[in-house]
């Protein structure tokens, strides 16, 4: 027998959308790097990714599309219960050391999903970065009622 349809309305509507504005020292890429196993020189060395077609330290791709998915978990769990269910990304362009980015996340569709207990919120974001996007992603979310701790 399928699960119930979570019983709250669903706290979100296609065209909400969170922002965040995200810097990329050199210092934080390394650090993030060492954390996520990511020997890559790239993220490390400023001589060898000096005489990379970078021209230097650049994040990586976990550093990026961490911190998207991060923001968006933040946003989401604020508003509902939720489990993710799906994240896919494409990584268009590097980002540099001593970046600034925006990272910004929209609500693009919401269906009922009754055999999961609940409904399924996509979400579209991507990285911003000199006005290009440097990573772009959706995520599904499984939206399982009020938050955590909440009635």
């Amino acid at each position: 027998m399928p699960a119930a349809v979570a019983s709250s309305p669903v706290p979100f509507a296609v065209g909400d959308e969170v922002r965040a504005t995200v810097h990329f020292d050199a210092e934080g890429i390394r650090q993030f790097a060492t954390l996520a196993g990511d020997t890559n020189p790239l993220h490390h060395d400023e001589v060898v990714a000096r005489r990379s077609r970078f021209g230097g330290l650049i994040a990586s791709a976990t550093q990026t599309t961490s911190l998207m998915l991060g923001r968006l978990a933040q946003f989401v769990c604020a508003r509902a219960n939720v489990v993710g269910l799906g994240y896919a990304v494409k990584l268009r362009r590097a980002v540099p050391a001593g970046a600034t980015g925006e990272i910004v996340w929209r609500a693009v569709s919401i269906e009922p999903k009754p055999s999961l207990g609940g409904d399924i919120v996509r979400f579209e974001g991507e990285l911003r970065v000199s006005g290009q996007a440097a990573v772009t992603a959706t995520c599904d979310n499984l939206v399982l009622g009020p938050p955590i701790g909440q009635p």
